[in-house]
């Protein structure tokens, strides 16, 4: 005879039998394309690019850019939206000969030159025979940043937009603008090494203050050997952060690397 269960007990095993089918995490929605990556070690180690320039339109507008300078005069890229005074400051130093020690080779073949910033000189940025021609405000200092050489060129200029002086620096690397860091981040963001370290489609809100996109020669890559203009955009990862090292000279990922949040690369 088939004896029937009192209700409560039935519904009590039912409920049993519909837990333990169920799977993990019931109730959340994963994505079936997620790729779940594990927190990474703090020695990992340097993930290196596949040395190819990506075929993103914000590179090949920057290629164009680039081209165009070495072909019409200045032939040097300036500065866009700088308020009147800081414009004919740059354009003052473009049309000033000196700089063609720096920016052209010994048969007077153009070297790829941006103006990085112009700005008031900080305290220290003035050589000692400048100071008194220089009171504050009087004066502003253009940077520019010849690619094939890396080298950094300061013009200090009056408010008459005569060019006082130019200092050259060979190896060093001014801080760069940012239009250049939104480059370096949109490379980094397509990247498919980014993807891959990440686990997730990466996007730019992913990356820190573009302020962040620090400057690096990382030891094992190309920028070491290179002497190349590489900054890094960073991804944050909890207390961990991806540096994705950007050579602006080539527009390419070079490599990827995660580090301790705080820890340079």
């Amino acid at each position: 005879m088939l004896r029937l269960l009192p209700l409560p007990l039935f519904l009590i095993l039912l409920l049993s039998a519909c837990t333990a089918a169920s799977p993990p995490g019931v109730g959340v929605v994963a994505s079936p394309t997620t790729k779940v990556v594990p927190r990474p070690a703090a020695d990992a180690p340097v993930v290196l690019g596949d040395g190819l320039m990506p075929d993103l339109p914000e590179v090949a507008a920057e290629r164009a850019r680039r081209r165009a300078s070495l072909q019409s005069a200045p032939f040097i890229l300036l500065r866009d939206g700088l308020d009147e005074r800081s414009d004919a400051a740059q354009r003052a130093v473009a049309h000033d000969v000196r700089h063609q020690h720096h920016t052209r080779t010994l048969d007077g073949q153009r070297l790829l030159t941006e103006v990085m910033h112009v700005a008031p000189p900080r305290p220290g940025d003035l050589p000692p025979h400048l100071v008194t021609h220089c009171p504050p405000d009087a004066c502003l200092r253009v940077l520019l940043y010849v690619y094939p050489t890396n080298t950094t060129l300061s013009a200090f200029v009056d408010r008459r937009m005569q060019v006082l002086d130019l200092l050259a620096v060979a190896g060093g690397q001014p801080e760069i603008p940012e239009h250049l860091a939104a480059l370096a981040t949109t490379i980094a963001v397509a990247s498919p090494v980014s993807q891959e370290e990440l686990g997730v489609p990466p996007h730019a809100g992913m990356v820190l203050d573009y302020s962040a996109a620090t400057k690096v020669n990382h030891v094992g890559t190309t920028c070491e050997r290179s002497n190349h203009l590489c900054v890094s955009p960073v991804f944050t990862w909890g207390d961990a952060a991806l540096w994705v090292v950007v050579d602006l000279t080539e527009l390419r990922l070079v490599a990827a690397t995660w580090t301790a949040q705080g820890q340079s690369a």
